[in-house]
């Protein structure tokens, strides 16, 4: 089965993400993005996780996994940057997953959808941790984003 290849259209270029966001857990990339669509988000540099103790690149601390409800991305290492589409700056509300250094998300068409809410809204990247340690974070990571064409 032949592999396919996509060519990508940039649509953000180096968006600095911090560590500590002003007003809120979530920094948008994208005002508003709906499927059907492929999305890559690809991140470099490095931000500290709670203190300044630890600094971790865009994969976080592979050794802090943390079950806990209270991370954005509870499947993920405190510190990877996560994204979600949908929802607020300020909250937990759309659909929330891990990027790491490098992801790519298809989204289906909304009319395809029956079963669960469509994704669609603000595309968010943030740092995966608890909200309540935000304050305690620095540093910031570049991001891009691309759209396959």
């Amino acid at each position: 089965m032949p592999i396919a290849q996509l060519n990508w259209q940039p649509l953000v270029a180096q968006l600095k993400v911090p560590a500590q966001p002003v007003g809120g857990v979530w920094t948008c990339a994208l005002e508003y993005v709906v499927g059907p669509r492929k999305i890559k988000i690809a991140a470099t540099g490095s931000w500290s996780v709670i203190d300044k103790l630890k600094v971790v690149g865009p994969d976080g601390d592979s050794q802090d996994w943390d079950s806990s409800q209270a991370l954005l991305f509870p499947g993920a290492a405190r510190g990877v940057l996560v994204a979600k589409i949908g929802g607020g700056t300020s909250d937990k509300v759309g659909n929330i997953f891990p990027v790491g250094q490098k992801t790519v998300i298809d989204l289906t068409d909304p009319s395809t959808v029956s079963s669960s809410p469509p994704v669609r809204g603000c595309l968010f990247l943030a740092m995966n941790d608890d909200p309540k340690n935000f304050v305690r974070h620095s540093g910031e990571i570049a991001v891009d984003v691309w759209e396959a064409c």
